[in-house]
Order: structure tokens, then sequence, then C-alpha cells
């Protein structure tokens, strides 16, 4: 397993840039999920970490090797790597060992079958690509990466294919798989979810430059800014003001702030929220929507005076409230708020 260093990256395609001074650690052994949006430039990150893709400027290092600094460039079948792509990438015509195999020096070709084992393909190794289920593919796919015993494995997208159920299921078990071989991995990704369950690390890209790097817990705990608050999950951002440490909001907090005085935004998690169906000194606000999601429920509010501002709180699912209800909200919690310059 390497560590992966880039610095600096710069790439463009004609006049549109799409790495922007990019700078990225990932410890070896660990997992590090890039997500962003279509078009942030995660793709061509993951490619060019692979060796698919030219920096325009900046460097790769994985391990001690330097892989692509501006004046050398390494090709990508010399760079150590296992890569997945969205789509798996089996060869059609090939059978499940034979993919895997694929590329392997006979003398390592007796890795086919502890793979094979790991993956859960037994009973598979004779099949046909278009014989297997979507999440049987992906796992070939993997499987397939992993037998050169790769110095680090990139996954673009994965389990984009995938339904919802098997999406959830696959993601973890690959996560484990990757954990149990010590493999060092970046995984792509859109999706929130499977960042925060994959990775060890998540780098947030944002129009071709890191908005914030850091564990899934630290960064929904502590965003770098809104935007990353926002693409994390659902964030109530208000305005406030503290004065002599407390914080004025349309929202009470049930606690002191550390921050100075002066006007901030705020950002409460609507885990954050109570909110109270008798009166208390809570802000008093009208229940518009509920969503029932089993253990949770998430409540949309419409604060009494502030008819295009809502605030969404969750509360447990077996509350049993409803749209149109009056309820009392307060915060029991503050972690960030960003100065208002």
């Amino acid at each position: 397993m390497s560590a992966v260093l880039v610095r600096y990256a710069r790439k463009s395609y004609g006049r549109m840039p799409v790495l922007d001074d990019v700078s990225l650690e990932v410890p070896a052994g660990s997992i590090t999920a890039v997500l962003g949006a279509s078009g942030s430039g995660k793709t061509t990150l993951l490619r060019s970490i692979a060796g698919f893709e030219r920096l325009d400027a900046g460097a790769i290092a994985i391990g001690d090797r330097v892989v692509d600094d501006g004046s050398k460039w390494t090709h990508a079948q010399h760079r150590g790597v296992g890569y997945v792509p969205q789509d798996g990438g089996l060869f059609p015509h090939l059978r499940v060992r034979a993919n895997i195999a694929f590329g392997l020096r006979r003398r390592d070709s007796c890795r086919v079958a502890g793979l094979v084992s790991m993956l859960g393909l037994d009973g598979l190794d004779n099949r046909f690509p278009h014989q297997l289920s979507g999440g049987q593919r992906q796992r070939v796919a993997l499987a397939r990466a992993l037998a050169p015993r790769p110095a680090l494995v990139l996954l673009d997208e994965p389990f984009a294919s995938l339904d919802a159920g098997l999406r959830v299921h696959l993601r973890r078990y690959v996560a484990q798989v990757l954990r149990d071989v010590g493999a060092t991995a970046i995984v792509v990704t859109h999706d929130r979810d499977e960042a925060f369950t994959m990775a060890d690390q998540i780098a947030v890209l944002r129009n071709g430059r890191i908005a914030g790097v850091g564990s899934p817990r630290q960064l929904y705990n502590s965003p770098s800014d809104e935007h990353v608050a926002q693409f994390l999950g659902t964030a109530n951002l208000l305005p406030g003001e503290v004065v002599a440490g407390e914080l004025q909001c349309a929202v009470p907090l049930q606690e002191r702030l550390g921050f100075d005085d002066g006007a901030y935004t705020v950002l409460l998690r609507p885990e954050h929220l109570t909110v109270a169906l008798e009166p208390t000194d809570g802000a008093e606000a009208s229940v518009t929507a509920v969503a029932y999601h089993g253990a949770t429920t998430a409540l949309t509010l419409r604060r009494d005076g502030e008819p295009t501002s809502e605030l969404v709180a969750e509360v447990p699912g077996d509350v049993d409230i409803a749209v149109g209800q009056r309820v009392w909200v307060s915060a029991s919690r503050c972690d960030v708020a960003w100065p208002v310059r």
C-alpha cells in the first residue's frame, strides 16, 4: 500500500479549467472519498492519478515515486494502480476467472481462487459477465483490480448504476474488502451517504478546487463554509449576532457560545433543533411538511413572521405531529457560525 500526494494539480480541456490548484494527501492504507457534484472535476482528478490524463501543472506522487510533475510522466500500466470504472469494464467474451486473471503473470494465477472466495464469487467463476447481476459484476471488477496487488485502488462511481438496496450492501462490503487487504483506495462519488459509510477521509471538490478535507464526522460537524455544510446534509443557515457570548437568533440557543461578538451566519443541523408541542420560550412555528423515515421524522417548519424562511428539524419517529400543527423550536447546540464580512 502507498500514500498518494497531489500538489497544485491543474488540468484544462481547451480553455475550460477542470482542476485548479488541487492539493490532496491520501494516507497509506486509508480510503478517501472524493465527493462532488457533476462537473466538479472529480473524475478528471481520479484519471490523472491513474495515468489516463496528464496534468498541465502540479505533481502527483504514489508512495515514494513521482508519477507526474510536468517534466516526467509515468504511464498508467507502470503506476501499480488498480482501476474500477463505473460500469465495471469487464471483457464480455471472458469468463469471471479469466477476467480476474487478465494481465496476471502465470505464477500469480493462484491468487484468483483466493479473490473469488474473498469477494463471494464462489460458483460463479465460469460464468460470462452477462450471466451476472450488477452487484456480482462490480465484485468481479474489484477482484480484477486487486489481483496484481496494486499500490493503490481507484474506484470511479462504482455503485452508481445499481439499485438503492444493493448499493447500500455492496459499498459496505467493498469497503471491508479494501480494509481486509490493507489497500489504499480513492473512491469518486456524488453520493454523500456513500462517502460517509465507506471513507476514512472525504475531500469535497467544487469547481475544480478542494473545498474541504477531513473525516466524515469532522466535515459534517465543522464544515469549512456554507456550501460544504449544505452539500454534506440538510443545513439550516440563519443570520445571528453574538453579544457578550450569547447568540441572538430567530431560534433560541440553549447554551452560550465561545465566539467573539459580531454578526454571523449560524449553522443548525436538523438533529440540533428541539421541537416542543406545548408553549416554551422557543420560536413559534407551524409544520408545513412531515416526512416519516421510521426511526426519525423530518419536519419542515415555517416560523411566525417569516413566510419565505423555513427550517428542517428532526424528531423521533414515534412523535405524532401533523401538518398545520403549532410547535415551539429551540436549538440544543451550535457547532459552527461563520462571521459576516
